[in-house]
């Protein structure tokens, strides 16, 4: 039953773009880019100071 658990796993990371998980889910981002920019700290830190 524990197995069963396992490919659950990866599923959470999905929606953590926040964390370096991102970068191996680079199309998972995009959609909670909305409110986690930081997958893009070139740019995100700034434009989200002025959004908030």
């Amino acid at each position: 039953m524990y197995k069963s658990r396992l490919p659950s796993i990866p599923s959470p990371i999905q929606f953590s773009p926040s964390q370096p998980s991102s970068k191996l889910s680079p199309y998972t981002p995009s959609k909670t880019t909305q409110h986690a920019p930081p997958p893009r700290p070139n740019n995100a830190p700034l434009p989200a100071k002025k959004q908030g």
